[in-house]
């Protein structure tokens, strides 16, 4: 970290955590050695960075964090409990940061694939016959009716760093809106320019594998009820 502040003048704009490891078992036969490796890369190593690139996200002015979880800490999927309980770790710390760090101005979100095909996701399906045939069944469920791209995914973690999806200004309301802004994270309204390059990026190609969700431009207000 030290390199990076020296690198970067001592402020830091951005910071992706997306390094992850997975193995296919059923829980009963997780060991020891397989719980503690995938929960320091999947969980510890990326709350440390977080730890360790606070004072240079906050020196920045304007902080970026983006977790890469996964569907999988949302939902129950078949032999990867392991996996699935560091990604809802993750999904429970993206809230707490936004909401302690909120006063830096720092912006904390989590990106939550589904089904990707990555080295990661092809290793499992090479290894396991029985993670293949869950596969299938999991695609099944899927509306659109196939497997996602990494670059799917990119784009959405490059567009949550845009300075547009920055809350920076702090205009005066009325004071019948104080009790609700006293619940937004950043304690402002949003402006229209928050939300307009969003539904121009759900609209682009790079946005072809997101479908049936519901996106609050909420300034935290969901993620502090």
């Amino acid at each position: 970290m030290n390199s990076v502040a020296s690198a970067f003048n001592g402020k830091l704009n951005i910071l992706v955590n997306n390094a992850a490891i997975s193995v296919s078992k059923k829980t009963a036969d997780f060991t020891e050695e397989d719980i503690s490796n995938i929960m320091s890369i999947n969980f510890e190593a990326p709350y440390h960075l977080c730890q360790l690139s606070q004072p240079l996200l906050k020196s920045s002015g304007t902080g970026n964090i983006v977790f890469i979880s996964s569907v999988g800490g949302v939902v129950a999927f078949p032999l990867i409990s392991l996996y699935s309980s560091s990604k809802g770790a993750i999904n429970q710390l993206t809230k707490n940061l936004a909401c302690e760090w909120a006063k830096d101005n720092i912006r904390v979100n989590c990106v939550a694939p589904w089904i990707i095909r990555t080295e990661m996701f092809q290793r499992l399906e090479d290894e396991s016959s029985e993670f293949r045939e869950n596969y299938k069944a999991m695609l099944c469920r899927t509306p659109l009716g196939r497997t996602g791209e990494e670059t799917e995914v990119s784009a959405l973690v490059a567009f949550l760093c845009l300075p547009a999806l920055n809350f920076d200004e702090s205009p005066e309301f009325p004071q019948n809106y104080n009790a609700k802004l006293l619940r937004t994270l950043f304690r402002r309204a949003g402006k229209e320019t928050e939300v307009s390059p969003l539904v121009v990026f759900l609209c682009l190609p790079a946005a072809s594998y997101i479908t049936g969700r519901i996106i609050c431009v909420d300034g935290g207000h969901t993620s502090s009820t």
